[in-house]
This record gives C-alpha cells, sequence and structure tokens, in this order.
C-alpha cells in the first residue's frame, strides 16, 4: 500500500523498530483487541505495518494529528502512556505506523531466562515502582477501553495478570520480594478503581 496514493489516509505516528540488545527481540507495537492490548507480530517482510499503540521513544507524531486529541495523560508516565496516546489517535481515525527499516535499541525491563512449565522463556524483572505503575496504568486503561462485556473479562484478565506476576515474583526475584508484590496489588486496585493520580 502506498500511503501518499491514498487522500484519506492520515499518519498519527511514525514509530521506529524497538529491540532489546540483551534478548535480541523486537519489542512489539500493540493493538487493542476485545479487553487488553495484545502484542502484534512483528513483520519484517514489509517496509511498514499498523499498530493502534507503537512506543513513544523514538516516534515521530504528526502536529495536525496532535491536535485534534488532548495530549498524552501525565499520570500514565513510565508505563501505558503510549498505549492510550496511540489508541486515541487511531480513534480518531488516524494510522500509527511502524518502520521496520529504522531500528532501536531500547532496554526493556531486566530480562532473564526460566523455565516455567517445561518451557525456556523470558520474563522481566522490576523495580516494585515499576511493578505499581504496570498494574497501575494497564488496569486503569484497559477496563475503560473494553465495552458491555468484555469490560468484565477485563477485569478478570487484570487480576489473572497480578497473580501471574505475583508468581513469578516468588519464585524467580531475588530481593525486596515483599514489597513488588504489594506493589502489584496496590497498583491493580488503583488503577481498576480509577485513581491514577495516587503516585507510589
Amino acid at each position: 500500500m502506498n500511503c501518499s496514493q491514498q487522500d484519506n489516509y492520515k499518519i498519527g505516528i511514525i514509530a521506529p523498530t524497538p529491540s532489546d540488545p540483551r534478548t535480541s527481540k523486537v519489542i512489539e507495537g500493540a493493538v487493542f483487541f476485545k479487553d487488553h492490548f495484545l502484542a502484534l507480530k512483528h513483520n519484517s517482510s514489509v517496509d511498514f505495518y499498523e499498530c493502534d499503540s507503537p512506543i513513544t521513544s523514538g516516534s515521530l507524531i504528526s502536529l495536525a494529528a496532535a491536535k485534534t486529541i488532548p495530549p498524552p495523560c501525565v499520570d500514565l508516565f513510565i508505563d501505558g502512556i503510549d498505549l492510550d496516546y496511540g489508541l486515541r489517535l487511531r480513534q480518531k481515525g488516524f494510522h500509527n505506523l511502524i518502520a521496520t527499516k529504522a531500528s532501536m535499541h531500547h532496554n526493556f525491563g531486566s530480562p532473564i531466562q526460566v523455565k516455567f512449565m517445561n518451557k525456556y522463556r523470558y520474563i522481566q524483572q522490576y523495580s516494585a515502582l515499576r511493578y505499581y505503575y504496570i498494574c497501575r496504568n494497564h488496569s486503569y486503561l484497559e477496563t475503560r477501553f473494553s465495552q458491555g462485556y468484555y469490560h468484565f473479562t477485563s477485569l478478570m484478565r487484570r487480576l489473572k495478570y497480578m497473580l501471574l506476576q505475583i508468581v513469578f515474583i516468588i519464585l524467580y526475584d531475588l530481593e525486596d520480594k515483599q514489597l513488588k508484590i504489594w506493589a502489584c496489588l496496590l497498583g491493580t486496585y488503583r488503577g481498576l478503581i480509577g485513581n491514577i493520580s495516587k503516585t507510589w
């Protein structure tokens, strides 16, 4: 598809392809699917592809698009601010693109490789502060972008995510386990009730 040939094709964000050099994994853009943000599989066979919410770092934002919606929500800073802003632009009819030929190194958490349920996988370790904002902001955004029945399924999904993070903290984290577990509990609670002005 040639964007320049489409009169109604309005670009909101153009983002690079970020990857973590420690794991060689691409940090994928996100799409909102029914009740949650879902990582969109990277497609290196094209020059660009669309997503709802690309990463903020290294992105270019159209000034014309930015004037149509409120600015990024500062209360969502640290984690989730890009998910919210990108999706709001999409809802206004703008297209957010990831350029596959523009690469950017981006450290994402502290990855460790673990064996879980007989499979090796990378998991991210964070500070208690980061766990708090991930749980709070994602719980807030996903339950509020969900509509109808999916509002309930989003709630269940966020509780499941919180419990899974607590399991990983108990099994694999080496320090501040209790503080990090409390951060997940408190962050999820505040996100679900809509209190995102309360800092850690």
